[in-house]
């Protein structure tokens, strides 16, 4: 969306937005969140930096089931406040969405402010002063604890009184559609191109910038009053009567809805592709692990022969030094001929005592190769079906593939969930929550950042953000220090020493274990761990 479709797109959104709470806040996709709004009705209010994107939604989407930390934070300052206004930067995608609520009698302000600009786009949420409480993404123009720095406005011509004189000038200056998106505010690439294309159907009794400024001013119009239309074949939406043939639709956000839903459709064919390649690995495993298992068994029944074996060397032991290689013989119960190799490192005895023990262990493990093999072959039918409601078209839960197809442990990702995150006095402390975790927090932190850890305790490593800024303030890392006591395995009935150094001067060692590390010019801060209890 071009600055024109989100001030056309917030004309439908300022209708049902402004004056209504906030009951919900979601991210069912990473950097797309949606909020729910109930004023006159329940709406859904989507919105998507990265793809600069902001409407109402009528599209349903499955919620993750563990939220982002940024997604606490904005539940934390929007869950129950009153949008008060809604408001874009002139012609720029920059949309700010400010919101008051109160907490036991006190007011609390907070703006969201999103920056629709596309991969580099970012979503912030600020409070009452203008200061960053915490954003979508780390940006060294928006730290957090600093005052927001809006994006660089660009010297363009406003699209509601340029002249054709001044359009004359930008057409001049390259092609016709370039050197409108390059010269007006809000105008993007493909409506640039739909201006010039609706502009040369105009009567010809007039020069192309006149026929320009004539198209332009009804597109301006369109905005306050959108007329909104999907085009399928480009899978594109637009508040305006684009020169292409398009559907009307009943409102620009349905029109966007379609236009998002047709995106979409590639990443769902994706989706189903790779849930689809999923299962057919995890059939793969499972059905190689029921084989071994199959094979293992059928080892087991030969328990009993070993035992005649070994029931027959004991008959001769006396007679079987080491060296011998076979043996043969007539069994003195049944009279069947016997004849098998032998270890010949082992004596006779030794040959049988090894024989005894390898049935012994077929013997125990049978119960437990079976119920193994049982668990398997479960997993191995669900997978089955999976597959079949998945090619018949039926929803299929991808958490089919997290299902273990025996007793071992499934090690579950520490970036599956986000390290705990503090704000004290405008710094973001992290803490790790496991040794993978401590290491990926180390290679993400910035080199003045200060690492701290519980001296000579197992723990988690801490990270305060420095963003730039200077040193943090005595209190913050002593805030920090008191985090580090806390998560780590310190004895919690004294004193607690916690090592604090800048980033830059801590290192993992090569094939150091998860979470070790090696760190120099440090200093020693000494707390009181019962006081972060």
């Amino acid at each position: 969306m071009d600055g024109l479709a989100i001030a056309a797109s917030l004309v439908e959104i300022r209708r049902i937005a402004e004056g209504a709470v906030v009951r919900t806040v979601h991210e069912p996709r990473p950097g797309l969140f949606l909020l729910g709004v109930f004023g006159v009705g329940q709406h859904v209010l989507l919105l998507s930096p990265r793809t600069a994107d902001i409407h109402c939604t009528g599209l349903a989407f499955r919620n993750p089931e563990r939220p982002s930390s940024f997604v606490m934070q904005l539940r934390k300052h929007l869950r129950g406040a009153r949008i008060r206004s809604i408001r874009q930067t002139s012609w720029e995608r920059t949309v700010s969405l400010a919101a008051v609520r109160s907490d036991e009698g006190e007011r609390h302000e907070s703006t969201l402010v999103a920056e629709l600009t596309g991969v580099r786009g970012n979503l912030l949420l600020l409070d009452s002063e203008s200061v960053v409480l915490g954003s979508l993404r780390r940006d060294p123009r928006n730290p957090v604890g600093r005052p927001y720095t809006p994006v660089l406005g660009q010297e363009k011509q406003d699209p509601a009184t340029v002249t054709v004189e001044a359009l004359a000038g930008l057409l001049a200056s390259d092609t016709p559609a370039r050197a409108l998106a390059r010269g007006l505010h809000g105008v993007g690439r493909q409506t640039a191109e739909d201006l010039v294309l609706l502009a040369a159907a105009l009567p010809e009794d007039a020069n192309e910038p006149a026929r320009i400024k004539a198209t332009l001013d009804i597109l301006v119009a369109d905005v306050e009053h959108p007329r909104p239309h999907f085009d399928a074949a480009l899978g594109t939406a637009t508040f305006y009567l684009p020169p292409s043939e398009a559907t009307p639709a009943p409102s620009f956000g349905q029109a966007l809805d379609l236009a998002t839903r047709d995106g979409a459709a590639a990443d769902t064919e994706d989706t189903e592709r790779s849930l689809r390649d999923g299962i057919l690995q995890a059939m793969a495993r499972a059905t190689r692990t029921a084989r071994a298992l199959h094979q293992w068994l059928d080892a087991a029944d030969t328990a009993a022969e070993l035992r005649r074996r070994a029931d027959f060397l004991m008959l001769h032991a006396a007679d079987l030094g080491r060296g011998a290689t076979a043996v043969a013989g007539e069994h003195p119960v049944d009279g069947e001929w016997l004849a098998f190799s032998l270890a010949p490192r082992l004596n006779g005895m030794e040959n049988a005592q090894a024989l005894y023990k390898k049935a012994r262990k077929l013997d125990r493990g049978r119960p437990t190769v079976m119920a193994r093999l049982r668990r398997v072959e479960a997993n191995l039918a669900k997978l089955r079906g999976a597959l079949d409601d998945l090619e018949s078209g039926r929803d299929v839960d991808d958490a089919i593939l997290d299902a273990p197809s025996s007793r071992r442990r499934v090690r579950q990702e520490p970036s599956a969930t986000s390290p705990r995150q503090f704000d004290v006095e405008g710094y973001t402390i992290l803490v790790g929550r496991s040794a993978k975790q401590n290491d990926e927090l180390m290679r993400r932190a910035r080199p003045r950042d200060l690492w701290l850890h519980a001296r000579d305790v197992a723990g988690s490593h801490v990270i305060v953000c420095v963003d730039g800024r200077d040193a943090p303030p005595p209190q913050v890392v002593e805030a920090a220090a008191r985090l580090a006591a806390r998560y780590s395995k310190a004895d919690r009935r004294g004193k607690v020493a916690v090592t604090c150094a800048e980033a830059r001067h801590v290192r993992k060692p090569r094939g150091g274990a998860p979470g070790l590390a090696i760190v120099t010019n440090e200093s020693t801060l000494t707390v009181e761990l019962q006081e972060t209890q």
